[in-house]
């Protein structure tokens, strides 16, 4: 191992924190530059919307290595019981943390970072500066020229490194304008920025008040798009949600098994994630599915939202179209009772005239069409929707922060802040051939942590010695491969939509094996005697800790057991409810004055209001 390197981390989110942690398991002493920490989940710097959640649950959204404040992680009766009085009081975060639990958390693992002492000696080996990278470029001996400057502006820093970690953040940048294109389309050629001042990008969006009792234009098909349009419509006077493409809104928590009598409802990461024991050794990661498999995720996936889909009945896409998925608990109920109109289309413009002393704002969206949620041109004659608006919020997404980069750097990497999907070309989202010494952690869409938290392993690996480095044929197959996946069309959701198989590839290189809890040959099937085996982080745990690995692990299956005996059950039931039903009931009469028959009819179980999606009004 060369102790002697000069290695830089860029960035103090999420990814910059584990490839940190990792440099400092290593012994390796190294810089971290950052102006903020924690990136989009800093409770405190330019918050997100306040009530905000993860999208994934807190069994996904953690690092191996540190459990969440408040875990349950006791085994038995006893210990069980103190758990459940932990969770009564509060103490145990929810199973889809808040922001201000994300930041708690991430604050806690800073710490531990910055107090790491892997080795021998009792030193830090993090250097943390406060500031901002200006520059970016390699010099003719093949190091990395830095230029940076604090964060009050005051001093202004150039420094050499032999390595540099970029960790900026794949949601980096807010991208303001609007196109034809889907979030992670590459943008069209006639683009354009929003101007008017009655827009903001949902990175300013902090919470609904602002909004009350106005007419609100939401845009965007993501998971922002679907939580804030509900957040909203507690509020406003009225909530159009224009989504340019078919997007399946879930529920945090899903049925495991639709096929299956009494299937419990498990959070949705859990249901996603579940892996064959028998065939989890063989499993790859398919980089492309072919058009039987999109096929058939389509129909799985539309057999989960059923009715509930807001799409059903407003617009089709082809079988043929990759699935895109949002996550919001109350965006389909407040469809369902007209406090939202979905718009199948994308903004064109938003279009502002004067009366009086007001001005008065249309909202200019052109209709998509199927297949696929392409735009039809204006001038074909379709229609295009203008909708009265006092505001525009832009859920369209983010570039990643990278710009500190050389032009000629930029150009090795096909750098294209256009394109959502893939916006650099890396081998395996970590490196370039043509680039050594630099690497990348987190410059990936999807689920992140177990995915950063292997690159990170990966990446410190190589700058270490202690994973050998992969062979240039080898690091130019990836490159062809980080092609083929943002040429594909249509486009997918994500770059890598076989979360499980890259993370059990990134295992495999890196040497680390499966927990032996989950080589069983037992049927997965949910029913009380066989739990489903589910993968999550904590399996990067059983490698280093076996006995850490267990307590936590029973967390999840105590979890999972809760689910089976029908946690989650009443909440879906009273979710179901929403809408019109046909009745038939038998009147069976004990009085001679009144008379026996059928009754037959409707009945209504509708919204009290948009405030409590769960209080049901009776209408027969």
């Amino acid at each position: 191992m060369n102790q002697s390197k000069r290695i830089l981390v860029v960035g103090g989110g999420p990814s910059g924190l584990i490839a940190s942690m990792e440099l400092a398991k290593k012994g390796l002493a190294h810089t971290m530059i950052s102006a903020k920490r924690f990136g989009l989940w800093n409770a405190c710097e330019n918050p997100l919307w306040q009530g905000m959640r993860t999208n994934l649950s807190r069994y996904t959204c953690m690092y191996s290595d540190m459990a969440w404040s408040g875990q349950r992680g006791g085994i038995g009766k006893e210990k069980e019981e103190e758990d459940r009085q932990r969770e009564e009081k509060e103490q145990c975060p929810p199973c889809f943390p808040l922001q201000c639990d994300m930041h708690s958390y991430l604050d806690r693992y800073s710490k531990l970072v910055s107090g790491s002492s892997h080795n021998s000696s009792e030193r830090s080996w993090t250097t943390y500066i406060e500031g901002t990278v200006k520059r970016l470029h390699q010099t003719q001996t093949g190091a990395y020229m830095v230029e940076s400057v604090s964060a009050d502006g005051t001093e202004a820093t150039v420094a050499e490194y032999d390595c540099v970690v970029v960790a900026s953040g794949i949601f980096g940048v807010p991208v303001t304008k609007v196109t034809a294109a889907s979030e992670t389309e590459s943008a069209s050629d006639h683009a354009e920025t929003v101007p008017s001042p009655c827009v903001i990008h949902s990175a300013d969006y902090h919470d609904a008040q602002r909004f009350a009792n106005k007419n609100v234009v939401v845009v965007g098909s993501s998971f922002s798009a679907a939580e804030i349009a509900a957040d909203v419509a507690s509020v406003a006077k009225s909530v159009h949600a224009v989504f340019p493409r078919e997007t399946l809104v879930f529920p945090r928590h899903i049925p495991l098994r639709m096929t299956q009598a009494n299937t419990p409802f498990l959070p949705v990461d859990l249901v996603f994630y579940e892996i064959d024991p028998t065939k989890v050794q063989q499993r790859t990661e398919v980089r492309i599915k072919s058009a039987t498999e999109v096929s058939g995720a389509r129909k799985y996936m539309l057999s989960m939202v059923g009715r509930s889909n807001p799409w059903v009945n407003a617009h089709h896409a082809s079988n043929s179209d990759p699935v895109y998925a949002a996550i919001s608990d109350t965006f389909s109920p407040l469809v369902r009772a007209g406090y939202i109109k979905v718009v199948p289309g994308y903004l064109n413009r938003v279009e502002t005239s004067t009366h009086g002393d007001h001005d008065i704002h249309h909202a200019v969206v052109t209709p998509t069409i199927a297949p696929g949620g392409e735009a039809e041109a204006s001038h074909s004659g379709l229609s295009m929707n203008r909708i009265p608006c006092d505001n525009v919020i832009l859920c369209t997404g983010y570039q990643p922060n990278v710009m500190f980069l050389s032009p000629e750097i930029l150009q090795m990497l096909r750098f294209d802040g256009k394109d959502l999907l893939q916006p650099l070309i890396l081998h395996r989202d970590v490196m370039h051939p043509e680039l050594p010494g630099l690497y990348f952690v987190g410059m990936y869409r999807g689920p992140y942590f177990a995915v950063i938290e292997l690159q990170a392993k990966a990446v410190v690996g190589y700058i270490s010695g202690s994973v050998a480095s992969p062979s240039r044929e080898r690091m130019e197959e990836g490159i062809k491969q980080s092609i083929e996946i943002r040429e594909q069309k249509p486009r997918p959701q994500f770059p890598h939509g076989d979360y499980v198989g890259l993370c059990l590839d990134w295992m495999r290189e890196l040497g680390l094996a499966i927990p032996s809890s989950v080589l069983k040959p037992e049927d997965s099937t949910a029913t009380p005697h066989h739990l489903p085996q589910v993968f999550t982080p904590l399996w990067l745990l059983w490698n280093s800790d076996p006995q850490q690995y267990a307590v936590l692990d029973h967390q999840l299956q105590t979890e999972i057991a809760a689910c089976v005996k029908g946690r989650h059950v009443p909440r879906a039931v009273v979710e179901g409810l929403h809408g019109r039903w046909s009745f038939e009931r038998v009147l069976t009469s004990f009085m001679e004055s009144t008379m026996s028959g059928k009754a037959v009819g409707t009945i209504t179980w509708s919204m009290t209001s948009p405030q409590n999606i769960h209080q049901l009004k009776y209408t027969e």
